[in-house]
């Protein structure tokens, strides 16, 4: 598949059952300090819990895209999530994780001068 890359970074979240920490995930990723253009990747994979509750409050926000999908597993949800991807590059994340707020910056400048 060729798909044009239009923007420089994809962070793709596998979520199962992550109500407890997604939108802390969340909110570090749409706080980046940085002129990149990246896209914020949430697969929900059948999650059980109040996740999809939780996710509802970034349905219109321009850098986040949620797909809910039906249990697969983490390795196929995150597949799911790079494939569904417009970003050059991908920075993974759980969805325990947090970014410091200049990691976009950080890894792309680091993916960009180490190509």
């Amino acid at each position: 598949m060729n798909k044009e890359k239009i923007t420089y970074a994809s962070i793709v979240i596998p979520v199962y059952n992550g109500e407890q920490y997604v939108e802390r995930c969340i909110d570090s990723c749409i706080n980046q300090k940085t002129n990149y253009k990246y896209e914020i990747i949430i697969v929900n994979d059948g999650s059980t819990d109040n996740t999809v509750n939780e996710l509802k409050q970034y349905k219109y926000h321009n850098k986040v895209h949620i797909y809910n999908i039906e249990h697969v597993g983490i390795s196929n949800a995150l597949n799911y999530g790079i494939i569904n991807s417009k970003g050059k590059y991908i920075i993974r994340m759980d969805v325990d994780d947090e970014m410091y707020n200049d990691r976009v910056d950080y890894q792309i400048h680091y993916m960009e001068t180490h190509e």
